[in-house]
């Protein structure tokens, strides 16, 4: 053993280490620096690497929930509507915005497609699409967008949206017709209008392979003429398309699609909430709705239910098809009456389908009334209900803490609407965030799955301060009781009346929930005021404790570097709160510099903190993230988790967000985890903050040097056999790291696991799940000096085993 020098060395306290990161981030010299392998500064919590899950981009119901039915009690509307006759194609919403149709072959590429529109009324002109790739999205050309302004042509493809060069000054008049010529060869496309050429730009990434299509956005319009040729001459579609499949035929509820007779969204007689779907046949005697983009596999059968009602004794049919209309499992549901049944519904598709479709047919001369119609997989079903692959990836990342339900979501949330029997439950009470969710994950199954990932759950009350700008006693009333009977819903005895009620839902022991938070963001609410907040939690946060007093109670503070709205809240309202929860989201061009802006904030809170009536509140960064999923993300991550642990004496929770996200949605490009129906793939900070839990530690170790540019906290486990090297080189320059171990603790040999994809704009996607990954390297190990590279934009942890 060699014996411990420690003399004059400084150890590098967190301010001198920020202002190195900041003085050095362009710095191209080599690191090295020392670390105290038996002077522990303090010790890192667990709960910095928690998480955050919200109700929004089809993250609960479509994602992590396993029901496969997307507005399984249509109740969120039709988003366009869509009617077709013999020779026009007519949007004639003037609210939907984004109304597309799509037709032709998925595997079209290298077309001339033209065609004729008409604005009849609304704010803009049209949308063409070429390019559609189902749920992959598409390039449409915008003509007349931006409150009919200008023309442009925008890529839609794989969740992003970009503008292909310059937007051109121009705009659609109502009430005529304008001849339309698109050319795609390649990734390159032409625009013309009226005869003349408008737009010649250039698309980045896989060539333009899919269907066209027409669409409007507050705008009623029609078109017609349509052609599409191939390059070659050969003519693929020549006057109005077929329009028989789902994702092209005319909507009854978003997601459901009308293939047959008439279908319509009724207010009579529901059988949860306000609506349900009335089927009435044609002269044929049947009626057909359909919902497109469902996975079928053939060794994972689908089973569930369908509530359904009639006018008189009717039967129908439960079937899911392939994407070439092959009826793949099928089943006939007899004796339907006048009340409302419940009926249990099982497929076992006969082959795979990654783009199938689930369809319901009124088989008689009744109509059929449709109500809560679940399905899941019976991969779903083994597993709680949690989709098994989305359930995977999560516990990849073994999150410590989750915080819920948003959030947004969180801030119109009730939370009686998501317990008690599926079928009883209520929709969401508006759409967010390209959602409706119908809140079949609820407390139940949210602690369920937290249980399940031996997580801690953290719940997240309204005070009514969004939806209905609360600011007093009176107000607060109705919104403090229903917090306060969530609080006896989690953690009361079955003699009490929520209590009685968790038990009745099938839950007898008291959650126990420890971890409560008093709403979300106010400082963008209709009470912009901190000062109305503090009013709040000083009304809110007695009463909560009243009901519990084992709990812990967060408080919010500012967004991003806001220190004014914490300062408020820590001078008014201190010593009724626990923790501090703040959020930020970075610029991901400032996935260096923005590390070191944010730890500070940190250091200015901590003193804050000290000065306040509570100097034992401690902080919760719960939402974090960097505004993208190319390789940025994954630096900021490690950046900002080796700030966490650095600071983990007073930082001791954090929850960066998005969770996960749909590949369909049409913003917040940041998600860790993003999926389909079929797969997922991880972005980089996945990637990136499961390195980092994987080799967590929480013995922080005393370093001292200069850190150049780099960001590297030390480590080391309880049984001190390991210190671990989280090492980010955020730099355009690749440096040799040398590190000398002080202390009792003596290196054997070290091993590296490295991401370093080569480039910042390096991203996973579907087609490259794994393009940015960990790969293990070596790192020398002589005597008491361990010495490793690090390239140019890299991230990795180094493990320094002390036994063989």
């Amino acid at each position: 053993m060699r014996s411990m020098h420690w003399k004059n060395l400084v150890t590098v306290f967190v301010i001198s280490i920020v202002a190195a990161h900041a003085a050095h981030a362009e710095a191209n010299g080599d690191v090295k620096i020392t670390v105290d392998t038996d002077k522990v500064t303090h010790q890192v919590d667990p709960k910095v690497y928690g998480h955050f899950y919200e109700h929004i981009y089809h993250s609960a119901n479509g994602g992590l929930w396993g029901n496969v039915v997307w507005n399984r009690s249509f109740e969120q509307p039709a988003s366009s509507a869509w009617t077709i006759d013999e020779s026009v194609i007519r949007q004639n919403s003037v609210t939907a915005t984004g109304a597309t149709i799509g037709f032709g072959d998925l595997g079209w590429r290298d077309i001339d497609f033209s065609l004729q529109a008409k604005k009849i009324r609304g704010n803009e002109g049209f949308l063409i699409l070429v390019g559609k790739a189902g749920r992959a999205g598409h390039v449409w050309i915008n003509l007349g967008g931006w409150g009919n302004s200008e023309h442009g042509i925008e890529d839609l493809r794989n969740g992003s949206k970009g503008l292909l060069g310059r937007r051109k000054r121009g705009s659609i008049e109502s009430g005529r017709w304008y001849d339309i010529r698109i050319r795609s060869e390649g990734n390159r496309i032409q625009v013309w209008l009226d005869g003349e050429q408008l737009m010649d730009e250039t698309a980045t990434g896989a060539p333009l392979v899919g269907q066209v299509g027409v669409g409007t956005w507050s705008t009623v319009a029609e078109f017609r003429n349509f052609q599409v040729k191939s390059l070659s001459g050969k003519t693929l579609l020549d006057g109005m398309p077929p329009l028989e499949r789902g994702g092209q035929l005319p909507e009854v509820a978003a997601n459901w699609q009308i293939v047959s007779g008439q279908a319509e969204i009724s207010d009579d007689n529901p059988l949860n909430d306000q609506f349900s779907a009335v089927l009435t046949p044609d002269a044929g005697g049947k009626a057909t709705i359909s919902q497109p983009h469902v996975k079928l596999d053939s060794s994972d059968p689908l089973a569930g239910s369908i509530w359904l009602r009639a006018d008189g004794v009717a039967k129908a049919n439960i079937q899911v098809l392939n994407e070439d209309d092959k009826v793949l499992a099928r089943q006939e549901i007899k004796g339907i009456s006048s009340a409302w049944q419940e009926f249990s519904v099982n497929l076992s598709p006969t082959a795979d389908a990654k783009e199938g479709r689930l369809q319901v047919t009124a088989d008689s001369e009744q109509t059929v009334s449709v109500d809560q119609f679940s399905l899941m997989p019976a991969s779903a079903a083994a597993n709680d209900n949690f989709r098994a692959d989305l359930y995977e990836a999560l516990a990849g990342l073994k999150p410590t803490i989750i915080r819920w339900p948003g959030g947004c979501y969180a801030e119109q949330y009730h939370w009686m609407n998501g317990v008690g029997p599926q079928h009883t439950r209520k929709m969401n009470l508006i759409q967010q965030w390209e959602d409706c969710d119908p809140n079949s994950l609820g407390t139940d199954e949210f602690i369920e799955l937290c249980r399940k990932l031996d997580a801690e759950p953290l719940m997240v009350i309204n005070t009514g301060m969004h939806p209905e700008g609360t600011s007093t006693p009176e107000a607060w009333k109705p919104w403090l009781d229903e917090a306060v009977a969530w609080i006896e819903y989690c953690n009361g005895s079955t003699d009490t009346k929520y209590g009685a009620m968790r038990a009745a839902n099938g839950h007898p022991e008291p959650y126990e929930i420890k971890y409560w938070e008093i709403d979300n963001e106010l400082w963008r609410s209709q009470q912009r005021d901190p000062a109305v907040y503090v009013e709040a939690v000083k009304l809110f946060a007695p009463a909560m404790r009243a009901k519990d007093p084992s709990i812990t109670i967060l408080a919010h503070g500012g967004n991003s570097l806001d220190r004014r709205y914490n300062q408020v809240l820590l001078d008014g309202a201190a010593e009724h709160f626990d923790i501090l929860s703040i959020h930020h989201y970075q610029n991901p061009n400032l996935f260096s510099s923005g590390v070191g802006d944010q730890e500070q904030l940190y250091i200015d809170t901590r003193t804050a903190v000290a000065e306040s009536s509570n100097p034992d509140i401690k902080l919760y960064v719960s939402e974090w993230n960097a505004q993208t999923i190319d390789w940025r993300t994954g630096l900021y991550a490690g950046g900002l988790l080796n700030a966490f642990e650095r600071q983990g004496d007073f930082l001791i929770i954090g929850g960066p967000a998005l969770l996960m996200r749909e590949k369909t949605a049409g913003a917040w490009d940041n998600a860790f985890i993003n999926f389909d129906q079929n797969s997922w793939f991880p972005a980089p900070n996945y990637v990136v903050m499961k390195l980092w839990r994987d080799h967590f530690a929480p013995n922080f170790l005393a370093l001292a040097g200069d850190l150049n540019g780099s960001n590297i906290v030390a480590t080391k486990g309880d049984d001190g056999q390991n210190v671990y090297l989280k090492a980010v080189n955020p730099t355009e320059f690749e440096k040799t790291i040398t590190i000398e171990l002080e202390g009792d603790f003596e290196p054997k040999s070290a091993s590296m696991l490295l991401v370093a994809p080569g480039g910042l704009d390096a991203r996973n996607s579907f087609e490259q799940p794994s393009a940015v990954k960990p790969n293990t390297l070596s790192a020398e190990v002589k005597g008491e000096v361990v010495t490793f590279s690090m390239p140019a934009y890299s991230a990795g942890v180094v493990t320094v085993r002390g036994d063989e």
